[in-house]
């Protein structure tokens, strides 16, 4: 089986997470995508995260009803800050028969050099690459091998503009999957008083 990896801190998830990964499987280029939540990034602050079984619960639950798309946690189990490196290499021991390939962003694939281990990443795995801004990335005749990028809908949100909007009391609704718009307002205000 094809498996695409898309993790993030999905803090929380958001429209545009789940867009991306229906264009994945909509476009044949893996069979299952994982939405692979990281409880600690290293590139993020971790008091700014919401705890990681709540962010869990959210993606389990916006997951519901698009085709091929699941939740994991299986970087739960991992040693923490979340490299993005060992925990392919844990998925590539545990699930020897399948096929691993890595999402990222533009941004990420602008900056893919600078991270742990880049070369080990592009030896085993294919990596899906979607545009983060209007700037694209040219055709796909420009993209290196092993590299496909996606195209997919543009979709101007972040979970950092959603935790802004909370701070302020904002409505985040047509941001985040209606299944869990109340929970997460709910939720941010027990957190945020």
């Amino acid at each position: 089986m094809r498996i695409a990896l898309f993790g993030g801190s999905f803090n929380p998830i958001h429209v545009g997470h789940l867009a991306i990964a229906d264009a994945i499987i909509g476009q044949g280029l893996a069979d299952r995508v994982w939405l692979t939540v990281s409880p600690h990034n290293p590139l993020k602050p971790r008091a700014d995260l919401l705890p990681e079984q709540l962010r869990l619960t959210w993606v389990r639950t916006a997951a519901e009803g698009h085709r091929g798309v699941e939740a994991s946690d299986c970087e739960f189990s991992l040693p923490r800050p979340s490299y993005t490196y060992q925990t392919l290499r844990h998925l590539r021991e545990e699930h020897p028969a399948d096929e691993f390939l890595l999402c990222i962003g533009g941004d990420n694939w602008a900056n893919f050099s600078a991270w742990r281990e880049p070369e080990e990443i592009r030896r085993h795995h294919r990596l899906i690459v979607y545009p983060r801004s209007t700037q694209g990335f040219g055709g796909q005749e420009t993209a290196p091998e092993g590299v496909t990028f996606l195209h997919a809908p543009l979709i101007d949100v972040s979970s950092t503009d959603i935790r802004r909007r909370l701070d302020k009391g904002e409505s985040i609704e047509g941001l985040v999957p209606p299944s869990i718009c109340e929970s997460i307002q709910s939720e941010w205000k027990k957190i945020h008083p």
